[in-house]
């Protein structure tokens, strides 16, 4: 699966509307409901949206005839393949009416083209694996994940003792084990997650 590296925007016009559509990268609902805070216009007629990540997806037609909008953003981030993304298209009124068939058409165009203007990366799958070690094994550690492009993703010291939960692109789980096993010589504890 993909994604998109960086923003896009889109603009078109028909029959006096214009439409501007925006698309992001977003890996959360919070990141989502920044991108549509900062990007609605005001102005706009209508701010018609959809989002996707993973199975959550959502759509909003922003009182364009039902199904019409919102829906055909999101068909078109589905028929784009892409996922973890927000895609907003705003509508300036040209004062003629387009017709549902047409405004339909339109948004999923937008959606499709916006979106197609960007630059695409693949989606890695992570997985996060916690465990508690000695502190005097930390520094050492840090050191040889980073040599492998692997990273903490928080530490949590208590005692002699940290608990690290480690962020791991799921290729990695077993390398990932071996080091921190091998550091410190197996006296690591495990916790499912």
């Amino acid at each position: 699966m993909r994604t998109l590296k960086e923003f896009c925007r889109y603009e078109f016009t028909i029959k006096n509307s214009i439409f501007i559509s925006y698309a992001l990268h977003v890996s959360n609902v919070q990141e989502i409901e920044e991108f549509f805070d900062n990007k609605t216009s005001k102005t706009a007629t209508h701010n018609c949206w959809a989002f996707k990540i993973g199975g959550l997806c959502r759509f909003n037609d922003d009182n364009e005839p039902s199904g019409t909008a919102g829906k055909s953003i999101l068909q078109a981030i589905e028929l784009c393949n892409i996922d973890q993304v927000a895609v907003l298209v705003s509508r300036w009124f040209g004062g003629i009416k387009l017709g549902a068939g047409v405004l339909t058409r339109v948004y999923r165009t937008c959606a499709s083209n916006c979106i197609n203007s960007g630059v695409f990366v693949e989606l890695i799958d992570f997985i996060y694996l916690k465990c508690k070690l000695e502190i005097s094994f930390l520094s050492l550690l840090r050191d040889r994940l980073k040599r492998n492009e692997l990273y903490i993703y928080s530490e949590k010291f208590e005692g002699n003792s940290v608990f690290l939960m480690l962020k791991v692109p799921n290729e990695k789980i077993s390398l990932t084990k071996k080091i921190v096993n091998d550091i410190t010589r197996g006296g690591v504890y495990w916790y499912d997650i």
